[in-house]
């Protein structure tokens, strides 16, 4: 009996000394406990260009027969079997999630630039949802860390509504005098400032305006539900408030700086 209370004892004294400090002793000193939205917003650009361009290649270019496949066991697209874009919906979707951590982390951040890019993705993204599917899943969308997992599907009206509030914000949060804290932007290089004024901003905001009056002219004919007209004057009407695309140097293009992850 003595020997096992001798036992017992010595095991409790090995249970009490391995649950000692386990919270610190189980934390990887190199992983980050809080990221900020330059680590996210490179590869944010990055997945999202990946994804529309494999869906311009697998359903746009197939469809009007700029490629085709030289074997396609289930017909093709280019044979006019449509399918549903599964990809696209899928590969933008989980990007959503990514925005939204931008968004907050950069309002609580003080961080207004990288709060209007990831809008002005925000606002590209969905319109491409919706022009491809109609009514998607938008104000309820990207919150399952809530608990959130049926999202409602929301009225393309209602989604195009916002998207163009949302761009004027983005507009207005823009400020070329500061350059990204945080750096990670691969299509302007908004990352410094040139002289006192952040030329990569100021792009930023030209394709924002530039991306509000594409969609507006894509809503011409629902004059009668949304006033285009009076937005599209607006924009014209003020460059120094709303500066659109002025030459090809403007063009957002995300160009691969070949390095890992970035391939």
């Amino acid at each position: 009996m003595k020997k096992i209370y001798l036992s017992l004892v010595a095991i409790g004294f090995l249970l009490v000394s391995c649950t000692k400090n386990f919270d610190e002793l189980n934390t990887d000193p190199n992983r980050p406990v809080n990221i900020n939205p330059g680590v996210m917003l490179g590869q944010l650009q990055y997945q999202f260009v990946n994804s529309s361009i494999g869906g311009s290649y697998n359903f746009t270019h197939e469809l009007m027969q700029v490629t085709a496949p030289r074997s396609s066991p289930s017909g093709g697209i280019h044979r006019y079997y449509i399918n549903p874009g599964a990809a696209l919906w899928t590969s933008f979707y989980n990007r959503m999630a990514d925005i939204e951590d931008i968004i907050q982390i950069s309002d609580k951040l003080g961080e207004k630039n990288y709060k209007a890019i990831a809008l002005v993705y925000k606002c590209w993204a969905y319109s491409i949802l919706t022009d491809l599917y109609g009514d998607v899943p938008y104000s309820e969308a990207a919150k399952a860390t809530s608990g959130d997992f049926l999202p409602k599907f929301d009225t393309q009206k209602d989604i195009y509504t916002q998207i163009l509030k949302d761009l004027i914000t983005a507009n207005d949060l823009f400020d070329d005098s500061k350059a990204l804290t945080y750096g990670g932007d691969y299509v302007y290089a908004s990352n410094t400032l040139s002289g006192n004024k952040n030329t990569g901003v100021q792009r930023w905001k030209r394709f924002c305006n530039t991306l509000r009056l594409r969609l507006l002219i894509r809503l011409i004919k629902r004059q009668s539900e949304i006033d285009v007209n009076s937005q599209i004057v607006a924009i014209l009407a003020d460059p120094v408030k709303y500066p659109v695309f002025a030459s090809n140097a403007d063009d957002g293009i995300f160009r691969y700086p070949n390095v890992y992850p970035f391939f």
